[in-house]
């Protein structure tokens, strides 16, 4: 019997690491639907969009996070307010379970995806919300699993993951384009069927 799941792989572009004082300036979100039937997963895609985000303090930026996720204020012009960009997410990433409304429904999946669900959490509370996915996948974790030990990689980064896959990321470190190519490799560790119908 086939059973459905929603999957969002999502990226974050932040200016730094520390959740509590950086900001995110770019989510990108890819949605697909996840078929399992026996041992076959199938994906179609449903939706993909990265929106941009202005940040509130550009002055606590870390310099290096900037360079990496090519920010410049000229490129975040027509960038989303943080609450506009928070309606827009709210409605993307939270979907109330009807058993239970407190709880989320969303599952997430993305490289090394616990930073981005920290960021994602961070950003929601300051606009008064508590946010957390229902399930998370990591293909970071993932990756080590299926690979570990028959495979010799530089590392599980998701660059390296891509070079070993043949998987072409040319706007590394934007967001969409990650979750782009964090999609494509789960589709390789899971030996995933891509379902082209309209």
């Amino acid at each position: 019997m086939a059973s459905d799941y929603i999957i969002h792989f999502i990226d974050t572009e932040t200016t730094g690491l520390d959740h509590r004082r950086h900001e995110i300036i770019s989510v990108g979100i890819v949605e697909v639907k996840e078929t399992r039937s026996g041992k076959q997963l199938t994906h179609k895609l449903l939706r993909e969009l990265e929106i941009k985000i202005k940040p509130d303090h550009p002055e606590l930026a870390d310099p290096i996070a900037f360079r990496i996720n090519k920010y410049t204020p000229d490129d975040w012009t027509r960038a989303l307010s943080p609450q506009e960009a928070y309606q827009t997410l709210l409605s993307i990433l939270y979907k109330p379970l009807n058993e239970d409304p407190k709880m989320n429904s969303v599952v997430v999946a993305g490289h090394v995806v616990h930073f981005d669900i920290l960021m994602l959490a961070a950003f929601f509370a300051r606009h008064g919300f508590t946010w957390s996915p229902r399930h998370s996948l990591d293909t970071y974790s993932i990756s080590k699993k299926v690979l570990g030990g028959d495979v010799m990689l530089e590392s599980y980064a998701l660059r390296s993951l891509c070079q070993y896959y043949d998987i072409t990321n040319n706007n590394a470190h934007t967001a969409l384009s990650d979750a782009r190519a964090c999609l494509s490799v789960y589709q390789k560790l899971m030996n995933v069927e891509i379902n082209s119908d309209a």
